[in-house]
């Protein structure tokens, strides 16, 4: 599945006409779904966006082939040419400096380029510039690893014309490349190593254990990983976690706070690699 952000309505209108979406909540953003792709409209801005970025993810937890696009506008210095679509690989917050880089796992039918993102408009960029993109990527790092995370940026104006930009004009401009972005996308979420299923009986177990021990999206998934690893070595996943459920004495779904669940999943994991 596809993990799509943008920060304004008029840069999302392409991507939710083209999968029929439905708009299903969100809180710091709105959050639109089909059955192939999620799109969150972020909102302009680093906090905006960080903010908007954690909740959905929690939400709407990514799996293991699940891939998180950022797409939009961007601002660029005299020379370039609206429209022109480039693959990040540098992203720099402009408050703090720090800069992040994208894994490039594969080559993009668009050029590559850096990207900085400040606070608020710019008017004379020097580089590409935007208001999400290093937000996106620091946040969404977090739960879902480097090489599955894309940003493309699409040339809008040069800041000095910025305020004529219109609504139509960007949704035109994002409309140009959308296909381009999602079947770059789609072609490596499809290269990725699938993972093998659990059976129903062991998926009820690791999930009854992500209950017991209030488990945060990163310990659900390394429960997940456990159970897989019980089941390719043969043993029985669903069966070894009710035994060390019992010899815990963990029988009360409300019994334990996310600190305490953290160190019971450690002993968990030693439990499985006896």
């Amino acid at each position: 599945m596809l993990y799509l952000f943008t920060a304004i309505h008029p840069e999302a209108a392409p991507v939710v006409s083209h999968y029929a979406m439905q708009k299903t909540g969100g809180h710091f953003g709105s959050i639109y779904r089909s059955d192939e792709a999620v799109l969150v409209l972020t909102g302009s801005g680093p906090v905006q966006t960080a903010a908007a970025v954690a909740e959905a993810l929690s939400c709407c937890p990514p799996g293991e082939n699940d891939i998180l696009v950022n797409l939009g506008i961007c601002g660029a210095p005299d020379g370039y040419t609206a429209g022109q679509c480039f693959r990040i690989h540098k992203l720099t917050d402009a408050g703090s400096g720090r800069d992040f880089y994208p894994d490039i796992m594969m080559p993009s039918a668009f050029p590559e380029a850096a990207l900085v993102t400040v606070s608020k408009p710019c008017p004379a960029p020097e580089t590409l510039v935007d208001m999400e993109g290093a937000a996106f990527y620091m946040t969404a790092s977090k739960l879902v690893s480097s090489d599955r995370i894309f940003v493309y940026k699409i040339v809008s104006d040069h800041g000095t014309d910025a305020a004529v930009l219109t609504p139509q004009r960007v949704t035109e401009l994002v409309g140009n490349v959308l296909q381009g972005i999602l079947s770059e996308a789609e072609q490596y979420a499809s290269a990725l190593p699938k993972q093998p299923a659990l059976s129903a009986e062991a998926q009820a177990a690791a999930e009854k254990l992500c209950e017991y021990l209030d488990a945060s999206v990163t310990m659900k998934s390394e429960i997940m990983k456990l159970a897989f690893y019980l089941e390719l070595r043969g043993a029985d996943a669903a069966e070894t976690i009710r035994s060390f459920l019992s010899e815990e004495g963990l029988s009360d779904p409300s019994g334990l706070r996310r600190k305490e669940g953290k160190h019971v999943l450690k002993q968990f994991r030693q439990y499985c690699l006896r």
